[in-house]
């Protein structure tokens, strides 16, 4: 497994899968199918699967292997975890952005009585779920979702941390939608701010925010990114 995990932080993810596979098929006949070991090794085949776009396949190996550990481990155990993310993330990149939601409530539901509500993870997962709900329109609802998490993720992972950043920008983004143009330009500007400091004037995601601001500006409105969710390698 070793091996794979450097292929795949060499972006070799084809050679990563049948490095897992391999490996997998030797665990499940000496550990058997539902064992723990077993179990998170199809969980990385699956994230090899999503390297390399194959999302419909992921999902479905995620869907397999969820359950069972649910069972068998528990749904608040760090393997289910990471299998259930994992599950949201390759929902959201098929566009399935209803599932996806479903996806993050289910994870909220589980993990926020034992982290508590401003538990970077917790937040972590709320601001993926505003995401989701701009993807279907729901802009209220995702409203709600970021203002629920932007003072907490500003103080309780700092003004500039990254996860803070792609927040605000997508609450501007939000809130232009909502008609609510001088809040949006507010918090605009705070992601442009908190981006050139923390990536500088020059980094593709300063200049990606810029563009955000300039089009709130003018009243247009441009996609906004996905859920940040950092697949293990």
């Amino acid at each position: 497994m070793r091996r794979a995990q450097q292929l795949c932080l060499q972006n070799r993810h084809a050679e990563a899968e049948a490095e897992v596979r391999q490996a997998n098929a030797l665990t499940e006949r000496g550990l058997g199918p539902e064992h723990s070991v077993t179990l998170a090794g199809k969980t990385v085949a699956a994230v090899e699967l999503f390297h390399q776009t194959r999302y419909a396949e992921a999902e479905a190996q995620l869907r397999r292997v969820l359950p069972i550990q649910q069972r068998t481990l528990g749904a608040a155990h760090a393997d289910s975890l990471l299998t259930h993310r994992s599950l949201m993330l390759a929902l959201y990149a098929q566009h399935k952005f209803s599932a996806a939601e479903s996806q993050c409530r289910a994870i909220l539901k589980i993990l926020q009585p034992i982290r508590g509500k401003e538990h970077p993870e917790i937040l972590f997962i709320r601001e993926n779920l505003a995401v989701t709900l701009q993807n279907q329109e729901k802009y209220a609802a995702s409203e709600r979702e970021y203002r629920a998490v932007s003072e907490p993720m500003q103080r309780v992972l700092g003004p500039e941390h990254p996860d803070t950043l792609n927040m605000l920008n997508g609450f501007a983004w939000c809130l232009g939608k909502l008609d609510k143009m001088e809040e949006a330009r507010e918090v605009a500007q705070l992601a442009v701010t908190g981006a050139r400091r923390h990536w500088g004037l020059a980094h593709p995601v300063t200049k990606r925010f810029e563009q955000n601001q300039k089009a709130l500006s003018q009243n247009r409105f441009l996609p906004v990114s996905g859920p940040e969710v950092e697949l293990a390698k």
